[in-house]
């Protein structure tokens, strides 16, 4: 299976102009500005060093977080940095999730690695804020229903075990945020600073149902009024319906351990394969992965229709 390794600053060109090329190809015309939906693990292993390949751990949590006195970083800031920006003059600070007592990931045995330093503009999103219309989705990895903290705050069709992707109700922390329904360029703009900010402020623990959260994205796909074609009768719809590029990047350290073939839920491949069917594209960005990871990765991009993963160093 092929992966390929590539710096940050490489895999945002990259990714970028593949969007670029296929929205092109589709529309012919700048109106239709790609959507693009980032599908974002926020696990507990996020927090491990970028450096490590370990997916679960066999020793101390601890031992597999990066040294800050060393100026390491865990694989969910450097998704931070692909995303949103370089952090110049970059340090760390370790977080042990012990106060207040109330916070969602209180006692969470894997530290939280909390990045510093100024922000510089060379993120995925910053490249092309003008470009394309970003939405998030992170990770709900409680297997209860319920739209509540109780339930992991579930996102889309009631389901028996509901995992996937977090909602976008008022106060749902770290919640989905969908992208601008219109082409205005002020309303993008907006919009997609917001999923910056709520990337740059969620914070990792927990399992990775990333079946169900591709399940979830696919659902919304489906069913948002705002993405189904254009009704001049309502007024709904997306106008570019036939020709919009529609794109999910989904970004992961890996193994799934949550819903994948189980559970009442179909495999990654299975969802992403459906994604393609519903005319949206899956890229796929991993870390340094062990054998059998790094080829799971890749199996999603390639029913994705994007050739192969995209591995971060």
């Amino acid at each position: 299976m092929r992966v390929r390794c590539l710096t940050t600053i490489v895999w945002v060109a990259l990714v970028a102009a593949a969007i670029i090329a296929s929205g092109t190809a589709l529309a012919g015309q700048e109106d239709a500005r790609p959507i693009v939906l980032l599908l974002l693990d926020t696990s507990g292993s996020m927090e491990y060093s970028v450096n490590t390949t370990a997916v679960e751990t066999q020793d101390s949590d601890v031992l597999l977080v990066p040294n800050c006195t060393r100026g390491e970083k865990s694989r969910w800031i450097v998704a931070q940095e692909i995303l949103t920006g370089s952090f110049g003059g970059y340090y760390c600070t370790v977080d042990n999730r012990t106060s207040p007592s109330t916070r969602e990931d209180y006692g969470y045995p894997v530290p939280h690695i909390v990045p510093h330093g100024v922000q510089l503009g060379d993120g995925l999103i910053d490249l092309t804020a003008d470009r394309f219309k970003f939405g998030v989705m992170t990770f709900d990895s409680n297997p209860n229903p319920g739209t509540g903290v109780g339930g992991g705050y579930s996102f889309g069709p009631e389901t028996p075990v509901n995992m996937g992707a977090r909602n976008n109700m008022p106060g749902t922390p770290w919640g989905f945020i969908k992208p601008e329904p219109t082409d205005d360029p002020a309303r993008i703009a907006a919009r997609n600073a917001a999923v910056q900010m709520s990337i740059l402020s969620t914070i990792p623990y927990g399992g990775t149902p990333i079946a169900p959260l591709l399940h979830d994205a696919l659902w919304w796909f489906q069913n948002d009024e705002d993405l189904q074609p254009w009704d001049p009768e309502t007024g709904k719809g997306d106008k570019y319906y036939d020709c919009r590029s529609r794109n999910i990047i989904l970004v992961t350290d890996g193994r799934a351990n949550l819903g994948e073939g189980t559970d009442g839920y179909y495999t990654s491949v299975e969802y992403t394969r459906r994604l393609k069917a519903a005319r949206v594209k899956v890229h796929v960005v991993g870390f340094q992965l062990p054998a059998g990871v790094d080829t799971q990765v890749n199996a999603i991009a390639e029913a994705g229709d994007t050739g192969a993963a995209h591995i971060a160093t």
